[in-house]
């Protein structure tokens, strides 16, 4: 479940009026744009979360989501 649907489902949530901070998780996993595909689905199974944070040196560059992995880069 994402961190906005979990949000979304909370009794009375009013979400036009919560701010991203209210719904992200703080300290996300990452990895690095290096890191095999292979490695990132263990790591994200063993978490049992769903996407990770692809950072390098302290920087975003992009998202990796375990849906995306599965029904793209896996064929």
């Amino acid at each position: 479940m994402t961190d906005v649907t979990l949000v979304s489902a909370i009794k009375n949530a009013d979400i036009s009026k919560m701010k991203v901070y209210d719904a992200f998780t703080p300290n996300p996993t990452t990895v690095r744009p290096d890191t095999q595909v292979d490695e990132v689905c263990r790591l994200m199974a063993a978490e049992k979360i769903g996407s990770v944070v692809v950072e390098d040196n302290g920087h975003l560059v992009g998202l990796a989501a375990m849906d995306e992995l599965l029904h793209t880069r896996l064929k």
